[in-house]
Formats: C-alpha cells, sequence, structure tokens
C-alpha cells in the first residue's frame, strides 16, 4: 500500500473497456488505498511530533501519496465522476503536467515538512541556519501556492493555516528542550536547560514563535462552532500555549521591536502591533495569570473537539500555570 503513488498506478489496463459504473467504482477503490496509506503518514507524523520521537513511516515532501482532487473524490455518483473526468480531458493540454492538488495532499505536503524538520534537528543536534532558511523558503512558497487562494474563500476543514504555522514553530524552538526546562522531567533536569530556554524567550526566535502562536489562536477563534477540528488542531494549540508560557515565564523586556519577519509579510502582518495586541495591549509582556493570550489558548483547548487529548493538555497548562503562581509567592512572602 505504501509503494502505491496515485490511484491510476494500481488501476488495470483493460479499464477502458469497462462500463463507467465499473470504471468509477475500480477507480473509488484504488483512491481509497491511496487516502489511507496518507492518512496513516499524517498520523505518524502527528505522534512523532506529539511524543518527540522518530517516525515510523519515512517520508518526505518528495515521495508523499498523490491523492486526486477533490471534486473528483465528492463524486455522488458515475455520471458525475465520468463529467469531471470528460471536462479535464477537454481543458488539459496532452503536454500538461500541471495537476489540481487536493486538500488531503496538501495537508500531506505540509506534515512531511514537519516530518523533514524533526529529522533534520535530531541529525544536526539542531538546525543550520541554511537548513532553516531553506524550509523558510519552502513554506513560503506553499503559501502562495495553496494558502494564499483558500485564505481568500474559506477556511478549510484541514486547518491548514494552523498546521503551516507549527512548521514556524518547530523551526524557532526546540520542543523537546523547551519541556525538559519547563519540567517535563523534574524540576532537577530542568536546570540544565534554564540557559537555553531564557536566551530563547528573549531573542527574535522567541518573538517570532510568540507571533506565531498568536495568529494560531487568531485562527482557533474563527473556526465555525460544532466543527470537528483536524486532527493537528489540540497540539499546535497545546504547542502554541506552551510557547506562551516559556515565552512569558522566562523572558525579560528588553524592548526590542520585533522583526518584519517575511513569511509574516505573506499574511501582511504587522508584527510590532501584533505583538502589542497579544500583550494585552501593553509594551511589556503581561505576568502569566494576565496573559489574554496564554488564558485563550488554555481556554480553547477546554472547548474545542470531542476528543480528550485537548481536555489533558489544558489540565496540564492549568497546573504548571498555578504552580508558577504559587511559586512567586512563594518567593515574594521570602
Amino acid at each position: 500500500m505504501f509503494q502505491v503513488r496515485q490511484a491510476d498506478d494500481i488501476l488495470p489496463r483493460s479499464l477502458s473497456t469497462w462500463t463507467t459504473e465499473q470504471r468509477w467504482k475500480a477507480w473509488a477503490h484504488a483512491e481509497e488505498q491511496v487516502r489511507v496509506a496518507t492518512g496513516l503518514y499524517i498520523h505518524d507524523t502527528e505522534l512523532s511530533t506529539l511524543l518527540i520521537a522518530r517516525q515510523v513511516l519515512k517520508h518526505s515532501a518528495s515521495n508523499i501519496p498523490v491523492t486526486s482532487s477533490d471534486r473528483f473524490w465528492k463524486a455522488r455518483n458515475a455520471a458525475e465522476w465520468n463529467a469531471l473526468n470528460e471536462e479535464r480531458k477537454a481543458n488539459t493540454p496532452p503536454t500538461s503536467q500541471l495537476t489540481e492538488v487536493s486538500e488531503f495532499t496538501q495537508f500531506t505536503m505540509l506534515e512531511a515538512f514537519l516530518a523533514s524538520i524533526s529529522d533534520s534537528r535530531s541529525l544536526h543536534t539542531g538546525l543550520r541556519d541554511d537548513t532553516r532558511k531553506q524550509f523558510e523558503r519552502w513554506l513560503s512558497q506553499f503559501y502562495d501556492d495553496y494558502l494564499k487562494r483558500s485564505a481568500l474563500s474559506q477556511s478549510s476543514p484541514f486547518c491548514l493555516e494552523i498546521l503551516w504555522h507549527s512548521a514556524f514553530l518547530a523551526l524557532f524552538v526546540d520542543f523537546d528542550r523547551l519541556e525538559l526546562a519547563t519540567g517535563r522531567e523534574g524540576y532537577a533536569q530542568s536546570l540544565a536547560h534554564h540557559e537555553y530556554i531564557q536566551r530563547w524567550a528573549c531573542s527574535q526566535d522567541g518573538r517570532r514563535c510568540a507571533l506565531h502562536g498568536a495568529l494560531v489562536l487568531r485562527k482557533a477563534q474563527e473556526m465555525t462552532l460544532g466543527v470537528e477540528p483536524a486532527i493537528h488542531v489540540p497540539r499546535v494549540l497545546y504547542q502554541a500555549a506552551m510557547i506562551w508560557f516559556a515565552y512569558l515565564k522566562f523572558g525579560v523586556d528588553n524592548h526590542d521591536s520585533p522583526k518584519d519577519f517575511p513569511e509574516l509579510a505573506h499574511l501582511n502582518v504587522n508584527c510590532q502591533a501584533l505583538l502589542f495586541e497579544s500583550n494585552g495591549f501593553k509594551i511589556s509582556r503581561p505576568k502569566l495569570k494576565e496573559s489574554s493570550t496564554l488564558s485563550g489558548l488554555v481556554d480553547l483547548l477546554r472547548r474545542i473537539g470531542h476528543w480528550g487529548i485537548s481536555r489533558k493538555f489544558a489540565d496540564q497548562l492549568v497546573r504548571m500555570m498555578q504552580g508558577n503562581t504559587e511559586d512567586e509567592q512563594t518567593s515574594a512572602l521570602l
């Protein structure tokens, strides 16, 4: 199943002699196999990203399965599917290599970027500047090719913009070290990573991640109530909340304005204005318990979807915030 690149690869040569109904059913069965493999690639990357582990199914944006156009997949009967085939033959020149990329394939491409970023970080004990720049170019090109058009029409049921933002979070912070610094393995283990996270929280990379986290919150708030979020949404909300927790707890204000980061220029985002708004319309960072951005991310985790994992994330973050408040109160008394 994982060796199949697209449905046409496994269709019989004698298909042209079959009836329209038979051809449609054969194509649908083949497309199902491709989509199951695609879904497993997505699931594998999400699990490895969440658990900070290596992927079981090795894949990259260059070798992922290619699912057929969404219009073909949603055809309700053989006649509708055949009409779309005839339309494609009439409108596509024989030498053209252009194909309509489905949102499911776009979803897998973004997940493949995440997998590649994770692999690059683990292989090189961090990301080299040239590697990060290459990923930035690929992700910006992806936005221009696919997301810019969908952003002008309607929200994607796959929540692709949220996933796109999460790829930039993965580029500009080491989540493993962030979680270790915030106590994943206990206080003693966290001390070895405090210097890294403090330096990151005061850097342009820290501000860059905070801005992407704020935009994740904004996109999630735009989702229609009652729509089941895509599989990655709870994970990205959790990571955005962890970003803001570390940004507020370990960062020190130096009042340097955030740069106009190139990927955010694609969204016409004023970085300084967005950070000012996300800080509660203050120049300085708010305290943890006063941050509307952090509390907004945690609140959404409590309410979004019916999966228990999002509420577990929210409970974990609440405990971290309460624990930090108790530490501050104790320090003040001493």
